[in-house]
């Protein structure tokens, strides 16, 4: 592993957000909006057949202009930012950077070319996911030295001399260790997203997990994977880093049958799926109880060939009993419901359903959740 020094880099102030709401279908398809956010190279091509069909049939079409409506706002979610003006502090930082490369090719498309602080790290620690989108190899946060590394995308300047470029930030993504091992900026990723608010009362727990949460309750530091391994472990989670790329139905209910809670550690998308606040947080609090009946769960179906729908069964059931435990009435019922349908096609009994919540729920209050319903509200039906 070669060693990589992050390029010192003057400190980038948030970018501000933009507002989508001024911009229109006119102004995307003519260019006068200029995209230069990450987004996957097959919307991009979207975009760009459009705009050479005729700029001058767009300018002058009302139905065109109400068809590109509907797509401004599809893309507009996710993908799309208007113009900010870059301080004079920033572009000089930006004009040091480099051509980020993804193996050995770099990194860009038709509205701009990928530039970084460390071109060399960021090889290491960016790859292409979902198509073409720039994402995070998980795995290497845990590889590359502690720093900030930043990204920007080189644009076009519209409206001025031909050639002229600027350069915006793109994304920083910030490694630092704090007690519990290392962490990363949430924002750093951006094809899913990873948690940035923790769900009232959860904060505890996930602090347990190794993330860093701040007192109002913002999440600023999403753990990488081997934090998460070293510090589940001692919730009694047992994490296995897996290869997403070689993760199939079977290899997923294989580890539940071994007792392991699965982690994709290679795909940006998977990982903040499995480290979120969702199924690891309610495999923490099922502890040794949900262990035992996953395991014989996962046993059963790959002995009976069933593990195609008990790998849906169990993501679902631990989706379902995260959701009883938050502090609004409505999720509670429907994650209850869920419970209950999933839990009994995974084969277990009315009272090992009810057992386990009644057990879960007793696990949150230790770690500070509020409950709701109360416990006068909620009576399971014990099986006798």
């Amino acid at each position: 592993m070669p060693e990589f020094s992050p390029i010192p880099t003057a400190e980038l102030a948030p970018m501000p957000q933009a507002d989508l709401n001024a911009v229109s279908p006119h102004h995307i398809a003519t260019g006068e909006a200029p995209l230069f956010t990450t987004f996957e190279d097959s919307l991009a091509s979207q975009i760009l057949g459009i705009q050479e069909q005729s700029n001058e049939e767009i300018k002058g079409g009302a139905e065109k202009a109400q068809e590109l409506e509907g797509f401004a706002h599809d893309i507009g979610e996710t993908a799309l930012m208007t113009e900010i003006e870059t301080p004079d502090s920033e572009k000089a930082a930006y004009d040091s950077f480099r051509p980020l490369t993804i193996n050995g090719h770099e990194k860009g498309g038709f509205s701009g070319s990928y530039e970084t602080n460390d071109p060399e790290a960021m090889e290491t620690l960016m790859h292409n996911e979902r198509g073409n989108m720039l994402a995070i190899l998980p795995t290497m946060l845990d590889q590359v030295p502690l720093g900030k590394y930043v990204v920007t995308k080189r644009s076009r300047i519209y409206n001025k001399e031909e050639g002229a470029t600027e350069a915006k930030l793109d994304r920083e993504i910030t490694i630092r260790e704090t007690a519990k091992g290392r962490v990363v900026n949430p924002e750093a990723f951006t094809v899913r997203g990873a948690n940035t608010q923790a769900n009232a009362g959860v904060e505890t727990l996930l602090a347990e997990l190794g993330y860093e949460v701040a007192e109002d309750g913002r999440i600023t530091g999403t753990p990488t994977p081997e934090t998460i391994k070293r510090n589940a472990i001692n919730v009694g989670v047992d994490v296995e880093l897996l290869d997403a790329s070689k993760i199939d139905v079977r290899t997923y209910v294989q580890a539940f049958a071994n007792g392991k809670y699965p982690v994709a550690a290679t795909n940006e998308d998977y990982y903040t799926h499995d480290i979120n606040d969702d199924h690891i947080t309610a495999m923490a609090l099922g502890g040794e109880m949900l262990n035992v009946m996953l395991r014989v769960a996962a046993t059963n179906a790959l002995k009976n060939n069933t593990y195609d729908a008990a790998a849906g069964s169990i993501d679902m059931f631990t989706n379902s009993l995260g959701g009883m435990l938050y502090t609004r009435k409505a999720q509670f019922t429907t994650g209850y419901e869920g419970v209950q349908k999933h839990g009994k096609e995974l084969g277990f009994s009315q009272r090992e359903i009810d057992n386990l919540v009644m057990f879960t729920r007793g696990r949150a209050v230790e770690y500070g959740i509020k409950l709701l319903p109360s416990a006068v509200e909620f009576q399971p039906a014990l099986a006798a």
